[in-house]
């Protein structure tokens, strides 16, 4: 159920009394002078609470709504506001799901594609008719969107579409964006993985070779367009080379293949999941900072290391290594420059050089959780088991110290 979380129950009651002094109601119809209200919303909207399942737009209409209801039957307060937004968040996650199709476009020769795939409960269908309605309205789509002041946008990408059932269309987009993004950042996986390092003369890049379409539509079964809108990757820069090795295609093939397997009836699979979608989004980039930042955070997460000091990090990503002493060479210059970025804004010719390290660990602890190799049961079990090391001497101590414990606690 929707709620305020925790110590800011005072804030959101501040801003919904600001927005209460300035509400107007003429005919039933609530209205709040000022510019304030999108502002407000936002503010409010992080301090909210509400299912998981629901999409970001979608919590944002919801609270947008539920201020206007709850203003019309009466005071807006901390009260009123939850208890309709509720109201409304039971009616969401009360809707039937139908099906939707994402269509999007893929650096990859149409040759080199599967047919279709089955990933997530979703159907990935590669290399669509350019004659059908589904990839028309799609065309038509990025043709407006080209009309903007946007970078130029890919020609020759192969188009696909991501089948999937779904409340509206913006938890469509959630969904399908969610598992194809994870098929991508499989593919790239597999690919990056050989590249161990790499240094460019010219302008920066993307490290993935994988890239998407920066325009995304969600339409009905029939093709037609679900809504109005579409999507657009602001964080796109720049056209990729169109992937037509086979060699290259097949590394990313047979790595999505091994992953998915693994993924199927893996303990914590969200976690890695997650890992591995935002993995794929940092080297995008070509901003080389930024996705040396985002793959340290990567880091953090799955040790559990995001409130703790990062000399944690360095050791439960060091314990993954028998050649552990090289391995913090690296970890410390890295982490130093890391510091350096955050807080200073430092920029580095070698910048590319430290990204591919950092690439380099974020993938081997991918596959560390991914294949679980010791049938450790959650992310927490996993860096537990990291946090032990590799030190036998150390091992044996409190192997022994905890067959001791075991043999109080059974007297007991």
């Amino acid at each position: 159920m929707a709620n305020i979380k925790t110590n800011e129950a005072s804030r959101v009651a501040h801003i919904l009394s600001v927005l209460e002094s300035s509400k107007k109601v003429k005919q039933g119809n609530v209205s709040f002078e000022g510019w304030g209200f999108t502002s407000d919303r936002v503010f409010i909207s992080r301090m909210i609470k509400v299912d998981d399942k629901i999409p970001e737009i979608d919590k944002n209409n919801l609270i947008s709504e539920s201020i206007f209801e709850a203003s019309k039957n009466g005071q807006l307060n901390n009260a009123s506001f939850i208890r309709s937004l509720s109201y409304n968040e039971n009616k969401y996650l009360n809707m039937p799901f139908k099906k939707f199709r994402m269509v999007g476009q893929l650096s990859l020769m149409s040759s080199l594609c599967s047919s279709h795939l089955n990933i997530l409960d979703s159907r990935i269908t590669f290399g669509l008719s350019r004659n059908s309605q589904l990839y028309r309205k799609h065309k038509n789509a990025t043709q407006h969107v080209e009309r903007g002041n946007v970078p130029a946008q890919p020609l020759k990408y192969t188009p696909f579409s991501v089948s999937c059932m779904a409340r509206t269309s913006t938890h469509a987009f959630d969904i399908a964006g969610r598992t194809f993004e994870l098929w991508r950042g499989c593919f790239n996986l597999g690919i990056n993985r050989s590249r161990t390092w790499r240094i460019t003369f010219d302008g920066r890049n993307p490290i993935n070779a994988l890239l998407a379409h920066p325009v995304y539509t969600i339409h009905e079964p029939n093709g037609e367009l679900a809504s109005d809108s579409w999507y657009y990757d602001s964080t796109y820069q720049t056209e990729g080379a169109l992937i037509n090795q086979y060699e290259i295609a097949n590394q990313g093939r047979k790595c999505f293949e091994i992953l998915r397997k693994k993924l199927y009836s893996h303990p914590y699979s969200d976690v890695v999941i997650n890992a591995i979608t935002r993995y794929v989004r940092a080297l995008d980039h070509v901003s080389y900072e930024m996705a040396f930042i985002q793959l340290w955070s990567i880091c953090e997460s799955l040790t559990l290391t995001t409130r703790t000091e990062s000399k944690r990090t360095v050791k439960l990503i060091k314990a993954m290594y028998h050649d552990g002493d090289r391995v913090d060479v690296i970890l410390q210059i890295l982490l130093e420059f890391r510091n350096r970025t955050v807080h200073f804004g430092e920029h580095s010719q070698d910048i590319e050089f430290l990204l591919f390290h950092i690439k380099n660990l974020v993938e081997d602890l991918i596959f560390f959780h991914a294949f679980n190799r010791y049938s450790l049961n959650s992310l927490e079990e996993s860096v537990n088991f990291l946090d032990l090391g590799l030190n036998i001497e150390n091992l044996s101590m409190k192997e022994a110290l905890l067959k001791k414990a075991i043999k109080r606690a059974m007297r007991n």
